[in-house]
């Protein structure tokens, strides 16, 4: 196409490069000779659309999609008006899973005045089948010609998550599409996504849990004791959906037609709570009390006392005041010490039931990452998700993460002390209850060890020791 003298230069619609042609809507074959002819075929979605057939798909979510939880509708309005207001809409909203991420993603769509509502693009399945680029093709496609917002999800499963958001960004430069990523981790630099952007989600506080498993049970037409729900709101970290999902479980499972049991109710907790920390902790199970334990003396009352401390703890701050003059160590943390196989851990499980807490396994794989900052911030995920949901921390060899600092010779000593001053900082001001197993405390930072309320060792059993587990073990 050429402008004639004192036209305004107008794109070329069909030249290389052109939107017509990066969006994939047309493509064109060029037949050569002295005139330029050009043969341009419409894909197939663009003459549906344009003759008025729906353009069904498996991924179009439309505004189908469950509301945000009451709690966040009001205090995320403000927000969510303000992220509209730029076009096109880049956002993330980053919170666990089930928290209302897909339905505050709808709130949005209906803000922009989007018709066609959400296009989910699952980006861990479409990477495990292979077909990642025919996915966000087919996404960028329906988009233009429909308007509706594209959803990301699945990046916390990839395992080349820097990569593939990068590929998909590049879907979307140069296009006037709206899109919102949706995850429970902080997302790679690589969205290209302002921090003013991104919505963080919180699980509910123990009040507010409390009050939805009450509302949850009286529902279906169910109630249980205060106790009960006391240690339901306190000893799982869960989302309104995953309390909804569990009384369902328990409803399902439970024994004849009578109401439900408090043992019922905390399995069908338990079974949800093991996406409550992520991938980061997993749930521990906490078969037997201490009275089980075959440990000698010295131990047991070691463990004891720290029962007692652990119970008496909120006495102390509160009603005796200590609270209003100590910042910090106030939690309860614990280093176990000894040998392998001496029954560190299944003192943790032990301690867990005696304070009817929820134990959490640190995955130490997970944890630690090689990229710089990241480590830090998975930390920080635990100890906050820890704290609010109140349940109990195990850090299984500790010496691996807790270890000593070392003098700064290269960039990577430096890092490796920084990770370790950001966790002395943390379990100094977790207000919860941690334990710490090693075999080898040599290894461990003696700043940490001045930091340690409890010190308790595991020695090898004795003869008296060895007879009474034989005795136990033997059925």
């Amino acid at each position: 196409m050429q402008n004639s003298p004192g036209t305004s230069q107008q794109e070329d619609p069909f030249a290389s490069g052109s939107v017509l042609l990066r969006s994939g809507l047309v493509t064109v074959e060029d037949h050569g000779g002295l005139a330029a002819q050009h043969t341009v075929h419409l894909h197939r979605d663009v003459v549906d659309f344009l003759v008025g057939k729906t353009l069904c798909d498996d991924e179009q979510l439309g505004f189908d999609v469950d509301e945000a939880p009451a709690r966040l509708r009001a205090v995320l309005a403000g927000q969510l008006r303000r992220l509209s207001s730029e076009r096109p809409l880049r956002a993330a909203i980053v919170g666990p899973a089930s928290s209302g991420r897909l339905g505050i993603a709808t709130q949005l769509a209906r803000i922009v005045g989007s018709e066609a509502g959400l296009y989910h693009v699952p980006l861990h399945t479409h990477s495990q089948l292979g077909r990642l680029s025919e996915a966000l093709d087919r996404a960028r496609r329906f988009a233009l010609l429909t308007g509706a917002v594209l959803v990301f999800t699945g990046v916390d499963a990839l395992d080349d998550a820097q990569g593939i958001v990068e590929r998909s960004h590049r879907f979307l430069e140069h296009h006037c599409i709206d899109c919102v990523w949706v995850s429970t981790r902080e997302l790679p630099s690589q969205a290209r996504i302002e921090p003013r952007n991104v919505l963080r989600l919180g699980y509910p506080h123990r009040e507010q849990r409390l009050q939805v498993w009450d509302e949850v049970l009286a529902q279906h037409e169910h109630s249980v004791a205060a106790e009960t729900l006391q240690r339901l709101a306190g000893g799982f970290l869960l989302s309104e959906g995953q309390i909804e999902r569990a009384v369902l479980s328990a409803l399902a499972k439970r024994n004849g037609s009578g109401g439900l049991t408090e043992s019922e109710l905390l399995d069908a907790a338990r079974s949800q709570a093991q996406t409550g920390l992520g991938a980061l902790a997993s749930p521990e199970p906490c078969p037997f009390g201490l009275d089980k334990l075959v440990i000698n003396e010295e131990t047991q009352v070691l463990l004891q006392e720290l029962v007692d401390y652990a119970r008496h703890r909120d006495e102390l701050l509160r009603r005796w005041g200590f609270g209003e003059v100590l910042e910090k160590g106030l939690g309860v943390t614990a280093l176990f010490v000894g040998p392998p196989g001496t029954g560190k851990s299944l003192a943790a499980t032990a301690l867990a039931r005696e304070l009817g807490r929820e134990l959490y396994r640190i995955n130490l794989s997970q944890l630690v990452s090689k990229y710089i900052g990241e480590t830090e911030k998975h930390l920080g995920s635990v100890f906050d998700a820890a704290e609010q949901g109140e349940v109990m921390l195990l850090f299984d060899e500790a010496d691996s993460l807790f270890g000593k600092r070392t003098e700064v010779r290269t960039s990577v000593d430096r890092y490796a002390n920084l990770e370790v001053n950001f966790l002395l900082q943390r379990i100094e001001r977790f207000n919860g209850v941690v334990v710490l197993t090693t075999n080898h405390e040599k290894g461990i930072d003696d700043a940490f060890a001045r930091r340690i309320r409890f010190r308790i060792v595991f020695e090898a059993p004795d003869e008296r020791a060895r007879l009474e587990l034989w005795r136990a073990l033997l059925p």
